[in-house]
């Protein structure tokens, strides 16, 4: 009798103690949990339980943050240094004078082609002004000055006047006791160099001296120099 009544009191113990201390429920997770916890492979998740009651499991999830990497937007370049350009000033073309070298004439002919040097004791050059041409280019080029240019010239318009022919002296700018000048084409004149200076109206000496003529010349061809009484100041 004594170990029924002590097994009646265990049961009932132990009845008694189940209604106020349930034993705690397994967690059955769901299908959404589950699937978040087993598809996703990152971020990785650590699962931990917190026993805050007997009765309550409660689930916390702590994330570990991904880094992230830091991306530089495609095309986007970042200047090291900013070019300094140096400009270099370009020059203004100038024109450039070739002298040409006397052709050789037959025998007898006698005359200057532009642009050729001739004379003896004086040089000079003629010229057919053109495009770019000025003052300044003819004294720098043949050495010489305004004054002198225009002193051996008869007739000179100045400014240039394009397709002008003028008589430039080479190294002279002194002009003391040098007459002036007028150009003339030659066509070919069959004559002596006196009948020459006559149809011409000039001094015959003058004709053969700054010309640099001898008394072979018997035709007159390309260009001569006229010698001018000086105009009157």
């Amino acid at each position: 009798m004594l170990l029924l009544a002590a097994l009646l009191l265990l049961a009932a113990w132990w009845a008694w103690g189940r209604q106020f201390f349930p034993l705690p429920a397994q967690p059955i997770p769901t299908s959404s949990l589950a699937a978040v916890l087993t598809d996703v492979p990152s971020p990785t998740a650590t699962v931990l339980v917190e026993w805050t009651n007997p009765a309550l499991i409660v689930l916390t999830q702590a994330r570990t943050p991904t880094p992230r990497a830091s991306q530089t937007p495609a095309g986007t370049v970042s200047p090291s240094s900013t070019p300094t350009l140096t400009l270099i000033p370009s020059r203004t073309p100038t024109k450039t004078v070739t002298l040409t070298s006397p052709p050789t004439l037959p025998p007898g002919a006698c005359g200057h082609p532009l642009d050729a040097q001739f004379g003896a004791e004086v040089k000079f050059v003629i010229h057919r002004v053109a495009g770019g041409d000025s003052m300044d280019l003819f004294i720098s080029k043949y050495q010489t000055s305004l004054e002198a240019i225009r002193a051996v010239n008869f007739s000179l318009h100045i400014p240039l006047w394009a397709e002008a022919i003028m008589v430039i002296p080479i190294g002279r700018t002194d002009t003391r006791g040098i007459p002036a000048f007028e150009p003339y084409q030659a066509s070919g004149e069959n004559m002596s160099l006196d009948a020459l200076a006559q149809k011409l109206n000039t001094d015959a000496q003058s004709l053969q001296k700054y010309n640099a003529f001898d008394d072979s010349c018997k035709t007159f061809v390309n260009w001569l120099l006229i010698p001018r009484a000086r105009p009157a100041e």
